[in-house]
């Protein structure tokens, strides 16, 4: 697992439980540091626990960032699951965040002691070249032109044409530090263009509309209180920081373990009988 100290050996530990009580309803410790490929076997673990039509219409299902992905959203639609997982890039298109004076300050300070920010620096955007797509012709910034390609190259919104420039042209140019991520090599650099009227719309799109939309954000804020306490208790209240065991089954016995014992605790605490026996 890739963590901000390194990459380690490690499970991730993916919980889902419901929203009244927070007694939990699956749970599978998981030997991959990248969460997108969970979410299918942890709803087909909850529907072995409650039976395929526990998905009804009028349940949400609420995931975080980390579960994106365009085969997770596939899935999703594909079995009608009501479901709101955001892409790592909501809270940058939402009306509340960008228009905070905190949020944007803590946005320029995070920029500034990022450790990777020399990774970051952008090229020069595509917009700042000149396309003909009828003569099949662009130009550069700096003002040269740049061999065509072709227009059949095939990406995740749609087919796109790409141009590539000079090797000399661009060895030479003085906007090369701003028009390329590194220094020239063995070529050029390339820019892509989507196609008119080529566009696909993806199901990471039509997630992204949803999580856009008042009522997708309404629905994804109860996601914190729901799951947010699990870990919580589990990880403070119960002890267990770290697990201790090697292996996906090991590593799994010991997390339920722990979460039996969240669940006993809710159901005594939310159960009407007044002494147990």
């Amino acid at each position: 697992m890739t963590t901000s100290k390194g990459t380690i050996q490690g499970m991730a530990c993916v919980t889902a439980a419901d929203e009244k009580h927070q007694v939990i309803v699956h749970a599978q410790a998981f030997g991959m540091g990248q969460e997108q490929a969970t979410l299918k076997p942890m709803i087909e673990g909850i529907k072995k626990n409650f039976g395929d039509g526990i998905f009804k219409p009028s349940l949400v299902l609420t995931a975080d960032t980390g579960f994106s992905s365009e085969a997770t959203m596939q899935y999703l639609f594909d079995e009608n699951i009501n479901a709101v997982v955001p892409d790592n890039q909501f809270r940058k298109r939402n009306p509340v965040f960008s228009d905070s004076d905190f949020y944007q300050k803590h946005k320029k300070l995070r920029k500034k002691t990022r450790k990777d920010k020399a990774k970051t620096n952008m090229a020069m955007h595509s917009s700042e070249f000149k396309v003909n797509f009828s003569s099949n012709t662009c130009i550069c910034p700096a003002g040269k032109e740049l061999k065509f390609l072709g227009d059949d190259y095939e990406g995740a919104k749609g087919f796109y044409t790409r141009f590539r420039g000079e090797l000399e042209d661009c060895r030479n140019c003085s906007m090369q530090s701003k028009c390329m991520r590194n220094p020239v090599k063995e070529k050029g650099r390339q820019v892509s263009f989507l196609n008119d009227g080529q566009e696909k719309i993806t199901c990471l799109d039509l997630m992204k509309q949803k999580i856009d939309s008042p009522e997708g954000r309404r629905m994804y804020s109860r996601r914190m209180w729901t799951i947010e306490p699990v870990f919580g208790n589990i990880t403070s209240n119960k002890g267990l920081s770290r697990i201790s065991v090697r292996g996906e089954a090991k590593a799994t016995a010991q997390w339920l373990m722990y979460c039996m014992v969240h669940n006993i605790e809710k159901l005594w605490k939310n159960s009407k009988v007044e002494s147990w026996a």
